[in-house]
């Protein structure tokens, strides 16, 4: 008789197992590079100047979606590295009224996340709501993902999005591949909350499922 393999446990038990406190405040952020277990590194942690990942707590409810995050994020672009950390700020981003915080003076917009294009990181907030989570990761690495995408790719997607709202003084939503981002993000919220299957009518659905799927992913993780 075969012996029964042991389960292997999910990236969230092998990333949080060590934490017994729920309430931890967690000094550090979380790296996690593709194919391997993460590891610790010292936060506050700014892999860019003006880009910084705080230290902070990490609730119970927000653990799962952490690495769930990481999960999807490194099935569309199989290539990024992920950072996690409990806060995400910026010197660098717009900020909006109310969403901004100062340290040392200085003013940094609040972010869910980041993509760095000269490092191909991924950054993300745990400080975001479990979905609020799930849907940054989407984002980030569909900006990830275009850096690889071919323009014909890019403008199928534009040709199939309608008007949409960008109010004038915040030219972030019109951006073109902000708004490719943004609706991916949106695009995928139909798995998180357990959506039936749908038809992939459009290039814009095939598209946007070959990178959920993570088929454009492997594609693309050699270019």
């Amino acid at each position: 008789m075969g012996l029964t393999p042991l389960p292997t446990p999910s990236l969230a038990e092998r990333t949080f197992s060590h934490i017994a406190d729920p309430g931890l405040f967690v000094a550090f952020a979380l790296r996690f590079e593709p194919g391997r277990d993460p590891v610790r590194v010292a936060a506050p942690y700014e892999p860019e100047e003006g880009v910084r990942l705080e230290a902070g707590g990490i609730s119970p409810e927000t653990r799962l979606a952490v690495t769930t995050a990481v999960e999807t994020a490194q099935r569309i672009a199989p290539w990024c590295p992920v950072t996690v950390g409990a806060n995400l700020i910026s010197a660098g981003i717009p900020i909006r009224p109310g969403s901004y915080v100062e340290r040392d003076g200085q003013r940094f917009a609040e972010l869910g996340g980041i993509f760095l294009r000269n490092s191909e990181e991924i950054l993300l907030a745990a400080s975001h709501s479990p979905f609020g989570i799930l849907s940054m990761a989407a984002h980030e690495a569909w900006h990830a993902l275009e850096m690889r995408l071919a323009d014909e790719a890019k403008a199928a997607v534009m040709a199939d999005l309608g008007p949409a709202f960008a109010p004038p003084e915040h030219p972030y939503y019109a951006d073109p591949e902000e708004r490719r981002a943004v609706a991916f993000d949106t695009w995928c919220k139909r798995f998180f909350v357990g959506m039936p299957g749908f038809s992939s009518s459009t290039d814009l659905d095939a598209i946007f499922l070959a990178a959920w799927s993570g088929e454009l992913g492997k594609i693309l993780s050699d270019r």
